[in-house]
């Protein structure tokens, strides 16, 4: 099951994963911001972000962004820090926090945000 803070309510991953379009070889952030629509989600993908504009949008709640092509949700931004969930290692994950330069490098500058 899956509890987001988004939605408040559990939901078998098998959904979202249908819902985005999430197969073996991952998705796109396109299909993710679709998912949560479909959720009653407000949900936007925003493109050219800078980790100030990820701070201000994870306000609001956690956005999913890739980084080096691999999708990983950022719960927030503060104390000088990006708080990451990653889906790696396969079948059980990982929480890390990350300097805004260090995850600057890796990130695209897009994201799916959460805009209530």
């Amino acid at each position: 099951m899956v509890h987001t803070s988004v939605t408040g309510v559990d939901l078998p991953e098998a959904i979202w994963c249908r819902a985005a379009r999430v197969g073996q070889t991952g998705g796109r952030l396109h299909d993710a911001t679709h998912a949560l629509r479909a959720n009653n989600v407000r949900a936007e993908l925003r493109q050219g972000m800078n980790v100030a504009g990820l701070e201000r949008a994870t306000g609001s709640g956690p956005a999913i962004v890739t980084a080096r092509g691999h999708a990983l949700v950022v719960d927030r931004v503060t104390d000088g820090m990006v708080y990451v969930r990653d889906p790696e290692p396969f079948g059980i994950g990982s929480s890390y926090a990350l300097l805004p330069d260090r995850f600057a490098s890796w990130w695209n500058g897009r994201a799916v945000v959460v805009t209530r």
